[in-house]
């Protein structure tokens, strides 16, 4: 099972991307064989917007423990583009599933048996 850092747009509608964003782990989490990473989702949830930079900076060394980070939801942010970056520069596989629908995914990744 890989641990996957799971990367959604959270800047906009903050909450209703939040529940967005936990329906994408729900779902990745029921149909593919990972263990997500997401604790962006709760610290947002918790945390005001001047909080930012340091739950970035907690979320760039989680990625460091994680085998891949994916991307999904309907666009690449800003933070995402910050996350992916530091994915690639320290060598972890970067996927951008933000343009397929979630057949599509799981025919790249695969489905549970």
């Amino acid at each position: 099972m890989k641990i996957v850092y799971v990367a959604h747009a959270l800047s906009g509608d903050r909450d209703a991307n939040r529940v967005k964003a936990s329906e994408w782990v729900g779902w990745l989490a029921q149909h593919c064989d990972i263990a997500p990473v997401a604790d962006w989702i709760i610290l947002s949830g918790t945390w005001p917007e001047t909080m930012r930079e340091r739950g970035l900076a907690i979320d760039l060394r989680l990625i460091e423990e994680c085998d891949e980070l994916w991307m999904v939801g309907e666009r690449v942010s800003e933070g995402m583009t910050i996350e992916a970056r530091h994915a690639t520069r320290i060598g972890i596989r970067v996927r951008d599933f933000t343009k397929m629908d979630r057949a599509d995914i799981l025919a790249c990744v695969g489905r549970l048996p």
